[in-house]
């Protein structure tokens, strides 16, 4: 069986050792104790961006435009495992400012059914293959357009946004 995850990757400008340095929000699983981008599975029938932007806005209260995706990871499951092929995408869901980074992360002790989150640099976030993928897709502009259905989420959101009010 193949299951879908998408991961998250939200910014803000940071510093370490005296240095400017970007700054990934990491949400906390409750289950594992492991520190991961905001994100999760993708279930059948939900398009790829709306599960990223309900999942983005259940674990962080975060509402963002997800746009492009930075990165693709499919890994295949074993036989003895039980696991099956998994397709992990890393979308962009862009940059806060220091306000509202520093809100954000107090946000999860004010709001209790909120899992804990955290800022750290991205060798702290991501295995390394996926580190070089998305720094190069994000410092290069070389991102790729989320389509569902031959369109793109900014193009669906724009269309939304356009229609009158129900």
């Amino acid at each position: 069986m193949r299951r879908l995850i998408v991961r998250l990757l939200v910014a803000t400008d940071g510093r370490q050792d005296g240095k400017r340095v970007p700054l990934v929000l990491l949400v906390k699983d409750l289950v594992t104790a492991s520190w991961d981008l905001p994100g999760g599975e993708v279930p059948e029938g939900e398009a790829l961006p709306d599960a990223a932007a309900r999942l983005l806005e259940q674990q962080t209260g975060l509402a963002l435009p997800l746009a492009r995706a930075l990165t693709f990871d499919q890994t295949w499951g074993g036989t003895f495992s039980g696991t099956g092929e998994t397709l992990t995408v890393v979308l962009d869901a862009g940059h806060v400012g220091k306000e509202r980074a520093r809100t954000l992360a107090a946000l999860p002790d004010q709001v209790g059914t909120m899992p804990p989150v955290k800022w750290a640099p991205l060798s702290e976030s991501l295995p390394p293959h996926l580190q070089h993928a998305v720094v190069f897709a994000a410092r290069g502009g070389l991102a790729v357009p989320v389509l569902v259905n031959g369109e793109s989420d900014m193009e669906r959101m724009e269309q939304k946004a356009q229609r009158p009010p129900a």
